[in-house]
């Protein structure tokens, strides 16, 4: 295994089960890069991964919206769906993407990313 893999690998081999699964089994929250490096990755690894994201106030399922309901415009953060591809990709877990690509809705493609990543650190 590369030194750049092991790491990512120990990474997620040394997490929590359910601080590992409170961040990449949500497929809609936008999370600052805290919450992927307090999982142990590296956090160049994940402002890579960072983005602005925009409402569109068109629809309320395009629309951002903060704790007390508020209309956030923009937000910088990291999607776990973004994450969790880039994992299985480093991790050579191809069988997974191929999978989570059939599914129909971002949870469920990114169980089968999520779940990949966990089964093989574990």
């Amino acid at each position: 295994m590369k030194n750049e893999t092991k790491q990512f690998y120990d990474a997620i081999k040394n997490v929590e089960k359910n601080k590992y699964w409170e961040v990449m089994s949500d497929a809609h929250t936008i999370f600052k890069p805290s919450a992927f490096t307090d999982l142990g990755l590296p956090e160049e690894f994940v402002l890579k991964y960072a983005h602005t994201y925009r409402s569109d106030t068109s629809s309320p399922k395009s629309t951002i919206y903060g704790d007390n309901g508020e209309v956030i415009h923009s937000l910088q953060g990291v999607m776990s769906s973004t994450i969790a591809n880039a994992l299985t990709n480093l991790f050579g877990l191809q069988d997974a993407q191929r999978e989570a690509g059939q599914k129909m809705g971002r949870g469920s493609a990114l169980r089968v990313l999520s779940q990949a990543v966990w089964e093989h650190t574990h």
